[in-house]
């Protein structure tokens, strides 16, 4: 049961992560 509640956890935050990556990269590039 544990691993059903943690795995779409994981992978929201994972999804977080990438997007604010993104962004950073994105952003860096207009300011550069």
């Amino acid at each position: 049961m544990l691993r059903e509640r943690v795995l779409p956890v994981a992978t929201v935050v994972f999804a977080i992560l990438a997007i604010w990556c993104v962004f950073v990269v994105v952003m860096n590039r207009q300011f550069v």
